[in-house]
């Protein structure tokens, strides 16, 4: 499996063209989006971690940087349990690479004990998800 990752940059770009050929499809499902519990979102300067699977898309998210030192992992979309902690290591990474000191994800509570397990912290309740902080 590889990991691609793709900046989402002004609107008509190329990359942003190639982002959106490889995942538009995802955003526009509203099956996923009922998964997920929010729309999926991006604005040009984010980062999306693709995971392939030969040139199958197998899973996704996004990291967008905030201006406070934070940066928030959103959209994750991975059917299994161990891709979704592949993905979350990689948002990691890359937040930390991007000089973010914290980084932010809202999950849903059958996330919880992985997440705890990987050194998040347990945040607010917001309706039926939690948000997790992890200091980077």
């Amino acid at each position: 499996m590889d990991l691609l990752v793709l900046t989402h940059d002004a609107p008509g770009s190329p990359g942003t063209r190639k982002l959106f050929a490889l995942v538009g499809e995802y955003c526009a499902d509203a099956s996923l989006r009922a998964d997920l519990g929010t729309p999926i979102s991006s604005a040009p300067g984010d980062a999306w971690l693709i995971a392939r699977d030969g040139e199958a898309v197998a899973g996704f998210c996004v990291v967008s940087s905030q201006k406070n030192g934070r940066a928030k992992l959103h959209a994750l979309h991975a059917p299994t349990a161990a891709l979704s902690g592949t993905l979350r290591r990689a948002a990691i990474k890359h937040a930390k690479a991007g000089g973010a000191k914290e980084i932010a994800y809202t999950a849903a509570p059958s996330e919880a004990a992985a997440l705890r397990k990987d050194g998040w912290a347990r945040g607010q309740e917001r309706g039926q998800y939690i948000t997790f902080t992890k200091e980077l």
